[in-house]
């Protein structure tokens, strides 16, 4: 996946010149064609209020790569607070344990994806772009790649990398 996805980041980079408008077809028909609801390839309208959707993509099962479970509790704890305070759809989720079309689906809908770098960030290829859309990449000690961010801000999201204290 990582190879795939680099070589994603570096054409949209480099031929695209960071315009998504050649993304957005491959995105709808991707989805489309994987069954999901056109009315979430497609968001709220003008006059709806788009429901803000977190997606914490947890590794805590991997085994490496992972929070240190006193950091995730708390995280989640946070994640679960802001959804009582504001109403948030919290997703706290391990995306080997959904279906292809749950990942899909729930990565269409998703405003702010997080978690830490790895597989499951690739999701963020499905997110919908607009002025909230963000990727929060917490990278593991002595780890550094910048494959996702180069994806994320060639989509035109916005990235928040945290380094060196997951």
């Amino acid at each position: 996946h990582l190879l795939v996805v680099s070589l994603f980041s570096y054409l949209l980079m480099r031929l695209f010149d960071g315009r998504i408008s050649l993304r957005q077809p491959l995105r709808k028909a991707v989805l489309e064609y994987s069954g999901i609801s056109p009315a979430i390839i497609a968001g709220p309208t003008a006059q709806q209020t788009e429901r803000f959707v977190i997606t914490y993509i947890s590794r805590q099962g991997w085994g490496r790569r992972m929070l240190r479970q006193a950091d995730h509790e708390k995280l989640v704890e946070e994640l679960y607070n802001l959804r009582d305070r504001y109403d948030y759809e919290v997703n706290v989720v391990s995306m080997d344990k959904l279906s292809r079309l749950e990942q899909l689906q729930l990565a269409a809908r998703t405003t702010v994806m997080l978690g830490v770098h790895g597989n499951g960030l690739t999701h963020l290829l499905w997110m919908r772009p607009n002025p909230r859309s963000t990727v929060i990449e917490m990278v593991y000690p002595g780890g550094f790649a910048t494959d996702y961010e180069f994806t994320t801000r060639a989509l035109g999201m916005r990235h928040y990398g945290v380094w060196d204290n997951v």
